[in-house]
């Protein structure tokens, strides 16, 4: 089980944090009765008294539960869907990279990178998550269930087999932290005849995770002069993997 340690913020209160992290928000007596908040419970006695500056470490328990894969009516690409459990929880996103093997793309200045945080040629914000705000304020359910299809052409003869590859995980965002967790991969072969095969959903090794982090450290968004690089470790952005 991962604890997400946060800092408590002036306004802040139990029932509104972990509602946040994908509890209903009666869940509150859980996490304060959990044992690694002892400390700050024997110091505050209730959570109404909590103050600016502590810290409560909240459960994570959320997996990915579901991942199904299944081709289009014409066969050309593959439509991969994701689901996790947990309610959808403001402090609770998607974050997925993708190595685009010998099909990148992406017009300047952002160039044509192999291995990028998906969306990335163009970004769409400043944001390292797959799913802009303005993306779930129109369907909050994309918070719990993640949906992609990916297409690229018939590679060239001399390329050879497009091998096209995405690792997707349940971000945990505090400020502008993201803890990575239960992360997957996945994705799909193209040949140059344009036959697809699909590469179904698995648990990543430790060694992807390590990857799958420092290709969220190195991606980048927008910055407000249109059409200039900004990288999210510059922006203030920081990643890790959930510890037990």
């Amino acid at each position: 089980m991962h604890y997400e340690d946060v800092e408590i913020k002036k306004g802040d209160t139990l029932s509104e944090l972990v509602y946040a992290y994908g509890y209903k928000g009666s869940d509150w007596i859980t996490v304060w009765n959990d044992a690694k908040n002892s400390k700050l419970k024997a110091l505050r006695k209730r959570p109404e008294l909590i103050q600016p500056n502590d810290i409560v470490y909240i459960p994570i328990p959320w997996t990915i539960k579901t991942t199904t894969m299944v081709f289009d009516a014409a066969k050309t690409k593959v439509q991969f869907q994701a689901t996790r459990d947990g309610l959808q929880g403001s402090r609770l996103r998607w974050v997925q990279t993708v190595d685009r093997g010998n099909q990148p793309f992406g017009n300047a200045p952002y160039g044509a990178p192999r291995f990028v945080v998906d969306p990335s040629s163009p970004p769409d914000d400043n944001q390292p998550f797959y799913y802009t705000d303005t993306e779930l304020t129109a369907d909050p359910k994309r918070r719990t269930t993640f949906s992609d299809a990916p297409f690229r052409h018939p590679p060239l003869k001399a390329k050879g087999t497009t091998e096209w590859r995405a690792m997707l995980s349940i971000g945990v965002v505090t400020d502008k932290r993201v803890t990575v967790l239960d992360t997957h991969y996945w994705g799909f072969d193209k040949d140059p005849k344009g036959v697809v095969t699909k590469v179904p959903a698995r648990k990543a090794t430790q060694a992807e995770v390590d990857d799958h982090l420092a290709l969220l450290k190195d991606g980048f968004g927008l910055k407000d002069l249109p059409g200039t690089k900004a990288y999210f470790k510059d922006m203030g952005w920081t990643f890790r993997k959930g510890t037990p």
